[in-house]
């Protein structure tokens, strides 16, 4: 019979989890945004496949358990000219969970039908573990796996006890690129319940919990506000790495965020237009709420229910509002908003909720043309403003639209990214977007109050009345210089 080996919660990587003392203090050396020309929607070049970054301690597949096409070639940070064999047995649970595995006389179920496996190691059991630096290690990892890999999902069941700026520009740079992060919430709750652990605690990342197989929370799971949902991960079968039998029984929130990451690919693959903030609002609608709170610090939003997040995943592409609770089905941007949120042109500000009526600020703009450009981008460092941080969200989108000739900067070589856009400038960067130009003329324009037009954006306006991007207000009016509203910008962008 085959030997089934029980891995404790807290013998492994969440090892338990990673303190901070236990990461080297990040340096100025620590990588930023990558700078390679792989599109917003990269992995969709694998045809069904979708790829998830297992940022972790590698692979092993001696046994021959899993699927070897399923495992794609990745990276050993560690060792320099190391290969991504799994020297600890982390990764590889993890990883025969996502894509299956199959023994003599067991087997592990595969949680994603169209899951690919990037293994990225990031930690593993050897000295040059400690000279490396984990932190350096793990954003480097983030940043090729969206720039070099073209993942679409990163898994990465670990933790540090402690919020790292460095940490935080790498997911943000991810979020901005399209890319899914999914992360352990940790197992220490019986000794520190309250303890944040990051990635798992940031707004973006979806943050998993651990429930046993009649959905209770695991004793170890944490219980905060870094739960969004939780999954199985308790008792789990998983792939043994070789010496150790075919099969092991894990436990953890390291195996409870497989689940979760497995899905995530799978509604992917369902709808590749998808955006970070519609596949957390999927998860989170469709969740079994054992409580029947909305939240609470336990469950989070809930327990995942696969089969109901795919089919909301199908419901949410033929339903126009996308699960907004503030987009009313006979406001005249109805039709706009739900194109451009499909597009992924445009993300709601949370979960339920659009905002229509808010205005763009010139960093959410230059996010909204690149996006709507394809998600290009360009080498990090080309620009410079002195009010944008490159650890900033909006860092490559800005970069991106100046290097494009889409936006300028100011004068005293600022770029002024929380300042609100006019609709004559959204205008402007629109007509810089399209690279076509005007052949009318601009005083046979009927607008009421077009004197109002500033010399600079009359082209602008003239070229997208000409393309049917603007129409102007009931009263005749173009109002070029008041703030241009998230429903007028999704509007102009699917006119254009």
């Amino acid at each position: 019979m085959t030997r089934l080996l029980r891995v404790s919660a807290f013998a492994l990587i969440f090892a338990i989890i990673i303190c901070a003392a236990g990461f080297a203090e990040a340096s100025d050396e620590t990588p930023q945004q990558g700078g390679s020309e792989v599109s917003l929607f990269a992995q969709e070049t694998a045809g069904d496949q979708v790829r998830i970054a297992l940022i972790d301690t590698g692979i092993s597949n001696e046994l021959g358990l899993m699927d070897s096409g399923r495992i794609l070639e990745g990276r050993n940070y560690v060792l320099k000219n190391g290969d991504t064999h799994d020297l600890v047995g982390h990764g590889t649970y993890i990883a025969s969970i996502i894509i299956g595995a199959s023994g003599r006389t067991a087997g592990v179920p595969s949680a994603s039908e169209y899951a690919v496996l990037v293994p990225l190691v990031y930690f593993s059991d050897t000295p040059e573990m400690l000279e490396s630096g984990m932190i350096p290690l793990m954003c480097t990892a983030i940043y090729e796996a969206v720039d070099v890999y073209g993942c679409r999902v990163i898994n990465i069941s670990a933790g540090i006890a402690g919020d790292n700026k460095y940490l935080k520009a790498a997911l943000d740079y991810a979020e901005s690129r399209g890319v899914v992060v999914v992360s352990a919430v940790g197992n220490a709750n019986e000794n520190v319940p309250s303890a944040l652990y990051y990635p798992a605690a940031y707004d973006t990342v979806i943050g998993v919990g651990a429930v046993d197989g009649e959905g209770v929370v695991a004793s170890f799971s944490q219980r905060n506000e870094s739960v969004m949902i939780t999954a199985n991960g308790v008792d789990i079968i998983a792939a043994a790495v070789q010496g150790g039998g075919e099969f092991v029984r894990v436990s953890g929130t390291s195996y409870s965020t497989a689940y979760v990451s497995a899905l995530a690919a799978d509604l992917f693959h369902t709808n590749p237009y998808l955006t970070p903030a519609q596949v957390r609002r999927i998860l989170i609608k469709t969740a079994t709420k054992p409580t029947g709170q909305a939240y609470d610090f336990a469950y989070g939003y809930g327990i995942i229910n696969a089969e109901a997040a795919l089919s909301y995943c199908v419901e949410m592409m033929n339903d126009k509002t996308l699960g907004f609770t503030d987009i009313n089905t006979d406001a005249w941007y109805y039709s706009a908003v739900s194109e451009a949120v499909s597009h992924g042109y445009m993300n709601g500000v949370r979960v339920d909720a659009f905002s229509p009526d808010e205005p763009l600020t010139r960093a959410m703009t230059a996010a909204v043309l690149q996006r709507k450009a394809g998600g290009q981008s360009i080498p990090r460092g080309a620009v410079s403003f002195n009010d944008v941080q490159t650890n900033a969200w909006y860092s490559d989108p800005i970069s991106w639209a100046y290097e494009n000739g889409v936006v300028k900067g100011y004068a005293d070589g600022s770029f002024h990214p929380a300042e609100h856009i006019t609709r004559e400038d959204f205008c402007v960067m629109l007509y810089r977007l399209s690279g076509e130009s005007a052949d009318g003329d601009f005083e046979a324009l009927s607008f009421t109050d077009k004197r109002n037009v500033s010399d600079y954006a009359r082209e602008a306006v003239l070229w997208a009345t000409e393309s049917g991007i603007i129409t102007g207000t009931d009263k005749g009016e173009f109002l070029p210089k008041s703030d241009i509203t998230r429903s007028q910008a999704a509007a102009m962008l699917t006119r254009g």
